[in-house]
């Protein structure tokens, strides 16, 4: 986990950077506005102009945009009066598409975000519920263009998905007809015949099931 983290902060760090070098030296409110066009929004433009200091320890722009409690001391150095543990969820998922249009302007890549089994929503309390559905509905907004998203819920029928994505909820309203792909269930013996060709693919065919299998029998 730590190894993911650490690649997800290079990749994100390395994104700000080539925004920094692409944008250059310029005067104090040139620069500022340079960046917020850039970025898209005010207070990262002020936390990534602390890039510009060859002795600023990046990893504290990584923890504010990662959204981890910071100290007072941190988020001063970074222009900020809060971290964004308090922030609502919109605001997040406007730092995630923020991302995914820096990418796809500066790398020509997509950033694409999957949200799977998302069945087990109907496990968590409905002020929860609430909150990802402000998130999510910004997310599926027709206009936003930053990142794909790829979202997986299981129900036998349409009427027994999970609220937010069935009938005129915000979310499903705004994914659309169109967006939608049923899967339908897959009878055991097809699961079957998928499982051995998964296996058959993966496995090595010189390899001797028979002959492993009684050598580790005792």
């Amino acid at each position: 986990a730590d190894q993911v983290e650490a690649e997800v902060a290079n990749c994100v760090l390395g994104l700000f950077e080539e925004v920094i070098r692409a944008v250059g030296f310029k005067r104090p409110e040139e620069l500022r506005a340079e960046l917020k066009a850039r970025f898209g929004d005010e207070e990262t433009a002020k936390a990534a102009e602390r890039l510009y200091d060859p002795n600023f320890d990046r990893l504290k722009l990584w923890r504010w945009v990662s959204g981890v409690a910071m100290a007072r001391g941190d988020l001063d150095q970074l222009g900020q009066t809060q971290d964004l543990t308090e922030s609502e969820a919109a605001r997040l998922s406007e730092v995630v598409v923020m991302l995914g249009r820096l990418l796809r302007q500066m790398r020509n890549q997509t950033l694409v975000l999957i949200l799977d089994e998302m069945e087990r929503l109907k496990a968590i309390g409905a002020e929860t519920i609430v909150t990802f559905v402000s998130g999510c509905t910004r997310l599926v907004d027709p206009n936003q263009r930053g990142v794909c998203v790829l979202i997986g819920a299981s129900g036998a029928t349409e009427n027994e998905m999970v609220d937010i994505f069935a009938g005129a909820s915000p979310v499903a309203s705004r994914l659309g007809v169109d967006a939608k792909i049923e899967i339908p269930a897959l009878p055991d013996e097809d699961v079957d015949k998928f499982l051995e060709g998964v296996i058959a693919y993966l496995r090595d065919p010189a390899f001797d099931v028979g002959a492993a299998i009684d050598a580790l029998r005792d």
